[in-house]
């Protein structure tokens, strides 16, 4: 890595780049290994760092992501809380501010991750009971009213589906790319069949695919993989 990392320092330097090392993260993934910057001094490890708007994790798992954004979301859903409670506004209209403000964030990031099926119903959950606030629906508890008949008077679909749309038209744009490091992260180069994993394959039940469980649905929704 620290080879890597002169490389790196070296290419800039020839167009009168430094590397800033303040600025410089390290995130270990399967490795304890220690980094050392030119001057003989450690990088100190993270489990998890942000980049390009975007949290990684060490475990590669897409669950603190998640979180964040989900965090994020409620903040500036709190922070438009009079636009939700105008009188003047028509519901169109706040649920066309809420997909503009919220709804974006939620998706940020989201497009190139696939979610367990626990981590889709925190996504739905979180949607809904926006949906409930901005159309002065109680929780199903007090009101009786169910989260498919929240997302009817909303004319909408739970968020998880209206993602899976977004993971379909990207997985289809990437077939039809030329090689390229994104698209061969995903089919064989040259064809539209999914790369095969690379490395050995761990113990126990392998993780969810973004590649195979997209392309699942794409054979779903075309019919047949002949159809694709």
């Amino acid at each position: 890595m620290e080879v890597y990392l002169a490389a790196v320092a070296q290419a800039g330097a020839e167009y009168g780049l430094s590397l800033h090392l303040g600025k410089t993260q390290l995130l270990r993934v399967k490795s304890n290994e220690a980094v050392h910057k030119n001057t003989g001094e450690a990088f100190v490890p993270h489990d998890s760092m942000v980049y390009l708007g975007g949290l990684l994790a060490g475990d590669g798992k897409p669950e603190q992501e998640l979180s964040r954004i989900i965090g994020l979301a409620t903040a500036d859903f709190k922070a438009l809380t009079r636009v939700w409670s105008h009188s003047v506004l028509s519901r169109s209209r706040k649920l066309h501010i809420f997909h503009a403000c919220v709804v974006s964030v939620l998706f940020y990031g989201l497009k190139t991750v696939w979610l367990s099926a626990v981590s889709r119903r925190r996504l739905d959950g979180f949607y809904v009971r926006c949906l409930r606030k901005i159309l002065r629906i109680p929780a199903s508890y007090y009101s009786r009213v169910s989260n498919k008949t929240v997302l009817d008077r909303a004319d909408s679909k739970q968020l998880s589906q209206q993602l899976l749309a977004q993971q379909l038209c990207y997985f289809g744009k990437l077939a039809l790319r030329s090689n390229g490091p994104a698209r061969d992260s995903v089919f064989r180069p040259g064809a539209v069949f999914l790369a095969e994993r690379a490395g050995l394959r761990p113990r126990g039940r392998p993780r969810d695919s973004w590649g195979e469980q997209v392309f699942k649905h794409a054979v779903l929704a075309a019919g047949g993989a002949d159809q694709l």
